[in-house]
C-alpha cells in the first residue's frame, strides 16, 4: 500500500489556494484546533475526507488510487481523439452533403425535354 500522507496534501492544498486554517475551519464547521489536528495525521475516516473535499471541491481521493486516475486521463484522451476525429469526418460529410444538393438543385434546373 502507497505511504500517503493526506493530512499534508490537505495542508498543501489549502497553502496553493491560499485558504487560512480559520477559513477552512468555517467550511467544515469546526474548530480551529480541530482543524490543525488534521494536517497532522495519516489518516482519517472516508466520512471526514468527503466532507473535507465537498467543502474544498477537491477529490482527495484520487491521491489514493493513482493508478487509476492515469487510466481514466488514458481512456479520456483516447475518446477525446476518437471525438475529434468524428467531428472532422463529419464536417466532411457536411460539405460533402451541400455540394450534392447543388448539383441537384441544378440538375432540376437544366431538365432535358
Amino acid at each position: 500500500m502507497m505511504d500517503i500522507h493526506i493530512g499534508e496534501i490537505i495542508r498543501n492544498y489549502l497553502e496553493t489556494k491560499k485558504i487560512s486554517s480559520p477559513a477552512f475551519a468555517k467550511m467544515l464547521g469546526m474548530h480551529r484546533d480541530g482543524v490543525a489536528r488534521i494536517f497532522y495525521r495519516k489518516h482519517f475516516h472516508s466520512k471526514l475526507l468527503l466532507q473535507i473535499s465537498q467543502a474544498l471541491n477537491h477529490n482527495f481521493f484520487q491521491y489514493y488510487v493513482p493508478e487509476m486516475v492515469q487510466e481514466e486521463k488514458k481512456k479520456n484522451e483516447e475518446l477525446q481523439g476518437h471525438l475529434l476525429k468524428l467531428q472532422t469526418e463529419n464536417d466532411q460529410l457536411k460539405t460533402k452533403n451541400d455540394f450534392l444538393e447543388e448539383m441537384m438543385q441544378m440538375m432540376k434546373g437544366k431538365k432535358i425535354k
